[in-house]
């Protein structure tokens, strides 16, 4: 059975931490290991560790907080399994089924990364996307909770990613988008669609308060100017792909419409939602319509500006990025009104 470690960073969340690890040694599979990399916590998280007597478990002790992307990309350096799947210590595991993830990454042994859907339906079937551009359209720049997030090891270190991508300037919050799409072009990219990964619920969120983001700041990821600069930094990794002009230019104007979206009816959301703005600090508000106008025509105008940095062979010409993006959303608009049309005529 092909080895599989559970890697997870941690900051004084003991609480969360325990029922995470016993969760997952609950399972008796002697082919799975739990690595934990504590980051100078201040609780008791070390104390409790030390109590389990279980030889699947490795616990490692930052000397010095290394902040949550460093500490990351540090317990992935631990594993040792030929698949790692990764958590936050806030979040939860259904062990039941991790045989039946291991079975089914066995099966598939060409899979270089993936994710586990949060809520899949019960009659969902696990996804395999090809390698290459179709791969990287399904698995690229996400900029999702990372927890269910899975790597194949050996590619994973070929992207020699601690060098590449430990700078946060560069990756924000989300250096796996970046990861992702350079190992959709390594190998197949999978969505496994059973329930392993349990996300915190938005109550407890509210609870639990972040211990590494400030939603106040610019530089908070759902923040508009945080959306516009990793649309741009997407951006310029794309042009860096082993991809043809026109497959790159399919994804830039698919980084921009996720972050378009993201910085104005996203904001607007998250702006709106209690729960997560207690998480972040923050006081909920209701962003107006006029602010997500004057937020759409700034990201417009500043993407293109941070775009037009990359190679003059592979540009984009406004005008024309302009109206390939009028018919994307055109189309968008269209097929839901077509869906909302017919939900109206089967219903009658």
């Amino acid at each position: 059975m092909v080895k599989l470690s559970f890697c997870i960073p941690t900051y004084n969340r003991v609480e969360h931490l325990k029922k995470l690890v016993q969760e997952i040694l609950s399972c008796d599979d002697p082919d799975i290991e739990v690595v934990v990399t504590d980051n100078c916590s201040t609780d008791n998280t070390l104390a409790y560790l030390a109590t389990i007597d279980d030889k699947r478990l490795h616990v490692y002790s930052n000397k010095i907080n290394q902040g949550s992307l460093l500490n990351t990309f540090n317990v992935l350096g631990k594993a040792t399994g030929k698949y790692i799947y990764f958590s936050t210590d806030k979040d939860f595991i259904n062990s039941s089924n991790i045989i039946t993830f291991k079975i089914f990454l066995l099966e598939n042994d060409n899979i270089s990364c993936g994710y586990c859907e949060y809520f899949p339906k019960s009659n969902a079937t696990n996804q395999i996307f090809k390698k290459g551009f179709e791969a990287v359209s399904n698995m690229g720049y996400l900029g999702s909770h990372p927890s269910g997030y899975f790597f194949n090891k050996e590619m994973l270190e070929s992207t020699n990613y601690l060098l590449r991508f430990s700078n946060k300037d560069l990756v924000g919050e989300f250096a796996s988008d970046f990861i992702f799409a350079e190992l959709a072009l390594m190998g197949n990219v999978a969505v496994f669609n059973k329930e392993l990964t349990i996300p915190q619920t938005n109550n407890d969120a509210a609870k639990d308060k972040s211990l590494s983001i400030n939603g106040n700041s610019s530089d908070a990821f759902f923040a508009p100017a945080s959306r516009l600069k990793m649309a741009i930094n997407h951006t310029k990794h794309i042009n860096q792909l082993q991809l043809s002009v026109d497959e790159k230019k399919k994804l830039m104007l698919k980084v921009f419409i996720s972050g378009l979206f993201s910085s104005t009816f996203g904001y607007k959301a998250v702006l709106k939602d209690i729960a997560i703005c207690e998480h972040y600090h923050i006081k909920p508000r209701n962003v107006g319509i006029f602010e997500n106008i004057v937020t759409a025509w700034n990201f417009y105008e500043k993407y293109y500006d941070g775009a037009e940095l990359i190679e003059t062979k592979n540009r984009l010409n406004k005008f024309i990025f302009g109206f390939d993006l009028a018919k994307i959303i055109f189309s968008k608009i269209t097929n839901k009104l077509v869906r909302l049309f017919m939900r109206f005529i089967n219903g009658k």
